[in-house]
Order: structure tokens, then C-alpha cells, then sequence
């Protein structure tokens, strides 16, 4: 079963993370201090990843805190956020959480069809 056209199956990447921890809204860390790994940067290393699409509540908080760890700690990795797999909870929130996953340099897309056009872009080449 594909989700998106192109990805390989959800079997082939699965990685669960234990998100239990001291009110942080990632899923990269337990812990607000990034002191305990949930073991998915550790994981992402380990498949030699090149490019991440995320999604999930809220994108203000968890998606947002999340997009921009990645980058921060996978400093190559191609990391996108799909809008459309995403849920807010205000418009004004929502803005303000793509400006700042773009300011760290996380691309953000509307939805999936955009896909195709950003991975094929020169600039989403990770190497």
C-alpha cells in the first residue's frame, strides 16, 4: 500500500517513536531540553535518509517543533511539511509556524501534487 505515488511502502520505513515525555511536542526528544532522543534522528541517520515529508496536529506546535529539528540536526536532509496533512489551530498560528519552518529552511507545500515539482527541483537535492 503507497500513501503517495513514488514513496516506498510504509513497510519498508516504518519506525515507531515513543512521544511520552515532559511536555515537548516533538517527535524527535522526550524532553523540552533535547536531552532524551526518541530514537528518530538516530533512526533517520541510520537509513542514510535523504528527504523527510511530514505531517500531523498541531502545526503550530508539534509539526513545526518537529520540521525544524530535523533540519537543525539532519542539517542535509531534505525536509518537507505537507499543509494538507497538517491541522492547526488558528490562521494566524498556522502562518506564523510556515514562516518560521521556512526561516529554517524547511519547505512547506500545500499538498501533495506539489510534491513532484519540489522533489525534482534542483535546490531539493540533497546529497
Amino acid at each position: 500500500m503507497h500513501f503517495l505515488p513514488g514513496l516506498p511502502c510504509p513497510a519498508d520505513y516504518h519506525h515507531e517513536i515513543e512521544t511520552e515525555g515532559d511536555e515537548n511536542y516533538s517527535a524527535c526528544f522526550h524532553d523540552i531540553g533535547q536531552s532524551r532522543s526518541t530514537g528518530l534522528l538516530e533512526w533517520l541517520f541510520a537509513q542514510n535518509t535523504g528527504t523527510i515529508i511530514i505531517g500531523g496536529l498541531a502545526t503550530e506546535h508539534a509539526v513545526r517543533k518537529t520540521a525544524c529539528q530535523l533540519k537543525w540536526y539532519g542539517d542535509g536532509w531534505n525536509v518537507i511539511v505537507n499543509l494538507a496533512a497538517c491541522r492547526g489551530y488558528t490562521p494566524e498560528g498556522i502562518i506564523h509556524a510556515v514562516y518560521s519552518m521556512r526561516q529554517a529552511g524547511v519547505i512547506v507545500i500545500n499538498n501533495s501534487s506539489e510534491l513532484p515539482a519540489v522533489i525534482a527541483s534542483p535546490a531539493a537535492i540533497v546529497i
